[in-house]
């Protein structure tokens, strides 16, 4: 993440790596949310957000969560960034 992005949230949310994440027992309740690297291609973006969440579980129960994500391509006009297109996908 850019170091913005980082001040901006870092007093909200917990900023963890993806080995630290892996390293957290699978029945402890947490969100990890990874944004993909920006791929451009003229006046076009675009951007992945994906999402796993794991639910809090008892040492006798199977692990458990689920997983999304999100992809936006967007278009650089006159005034700004718009949204062209979007995509997703659900476990």
């Amino acid at each position: 993440l850019p170091p913005a992005v980082i001040a901006a949230w870092q007093d909200r949310v917990q900023i963890v790596t993806v080995e630290e994440w892996r390293a957290q027992p699978p029945r402890v309740a947490a969100t990890l949310i990874s944004v993909g690297e920006l791929r451009r291609a003229g006046p076009f973006v675009r951007l992945s957000i994906d999402q796993v969440s794991r639910h809090a579980r008892e040492p006798h129960q199977a692990a458990g969560g689920w997983a999304s994500g999100r992809e936006y391509t967007l278009m650089l006009t006159q005034s700004g960034w718009v949204i062209v297109d979007t995509g997703g996908w659900i476990t």
